[in-house]
């Protein structure tokens, strides 16, 4: 295996892979409390008794993670004040009517340092930011003709309740505007809007002008033993995150707001496996020849498995017996062929001698 890779980015757990179809926008990685994780690559396979190859995934890598955290709303637009506005078309006696104003709206980050106060950096790329809620950059205008009414523009809509679960349900926001002119009725027809029309409102919907908040652990980071030790005893943490109510982590500010409490980080005692390798016993003394006799004779000595080795651990040998060959020793018998018939000395009866071959072969 290689050696481990440098620490990816917080709670980038694609290992730096672009979303297929959105090559063009940077990936958006979640804040808050995240993971960060890390390989080493297959080189070889083991051979001549190496230790086998560590678990690895459908790439052939092996990973590990380590909880890390983002502060959450880093990025953030900010727009500039809107410009006069222009009218789409100048009639022949006043400049007045339907026009379009524009502003600057910038991409922030902050940088928060420890001696001094927070510094918002200007970001070139606006992509860095969430651009689905970037303010507008132009909008429609009204210049008010001479004698016509004169209202001011709609103030932001004021925030929804949120926070707590049900708090969305059955409420509305609202925005206003101010009268600035009235109508001269010597001018025009056209009158002011009245009261009720100064003053609009929306209903708060759930996740999407309306949010609550809850607490959610973070996954559990792999064991990791405290350096220098690659292995024994270790530990796994994970952190608590505040979440919004449409799945994305958030500052945990948001959560004190809604008294949501965010418990301190966990931690537990693990063990990292370290690699026991296989052991085997001194080679046993030669045994005696086999046999007495022959060219086949041989000996043999052995040896044992003392201890088993873990599934990292280097692999025992497979040769547990080892022979070699004794000097050939000629075998020799009695080769005995058989009796002859009884020879008598006189007569036909009586005692008599009988002999037979013997050859030592």
């Amino acid at each position: 295996m290689s050696g481990w890779a440098e620490w990816g980015l917080c709670g980038d757990l694609l290992r730096g892979q672009v979303i297929q179809g959105n090559s063009s926008h940077p990936r958006t990685l979640p804040c808050g409390e995240s993971r960060r994780i890390r390989f080493k690559y297959f080189m070889e396979l083991p051979s001549n008794g190496g230790r086998s190859c560590p678990v690895m995934d459908s790439d052939n890598q092996v990973y590990e993670s380590q909880v890390c955290h983002t502060i959450c709303n880093d990025n953030f637009f900010v727009s500039n004040g809107w410009d006069s506005c222009q009218p789409r078309r100048r009639r022949s006696h006043s400049n007045c009517g339907s026009g379009v104003q524009t502003r600057t709206v910038n991409c922030f980050r902050t940088e928060r340092l420890s001696s001094f106060s927070n510094v918002a950096v200007l970001l070139e790329d606006k992509r860095l930011c969430d651009v689905t809620n970037m303010p507008l950059g132009a909008d429609k205008c009204t210049l008010p003709c001479p004698g016509e009414c004169v209202v001011s523009k709609w103030s932001s809509w004021q925030p929804c309740p949120g926070g707590t679960p049900g708090s969305c349900e059955g409420t509305v926001r609202i925005r206003t505007r101010r009268l600035l002119r009235q109508t001269d009725r010597d001018v025009t027809e056209a009158s002011c809007p009245d009261a009720q029309n100064l003053t609009q409102t929306e209903e708060c919907q759930l996740n999407v002008n309306c949010f609550t908040y809850s607490a959610a652990w973070s996954e559990w980071s792999s064991c990791l033993a405290p350096r220098p030790a690659v292995c024994g005893e270790g530990r796994m943490r994970r952190r608590m995150n505040c979440v919004q109510s449409d799945g994305l982590p958030v500052h945990v500010s948001k959560c004190a707001a809604a008294n949501v409490t965010i418990e301190n980080p966990q931690s537990v005692k693990c063990r990292v496996d370290c690699p026991v390798d296989c052991e085997v016993t001194e080679w046993s003394a030669w045994s005696q020849c086999s046999g007495t006799c022959g060219v086949s004779r041989h000996r043999t000595r052995v040896r044992k498995i003392s201890r088993q080795p873990s599934r990292t651990g280097r692999r025992c040998p497979q040769e547990l017996v080892q022979t070699r060959p004794c000097c050939a020793k000629p075998c020799y018998k009695w080769s005995l062929l058989g009796w002859t018939t009884c020879s008598l000395t006189r007569g036909n009866c009586g005692s008599g001698s009988q002999e037979r071959v013997v050859q030592c072969v």
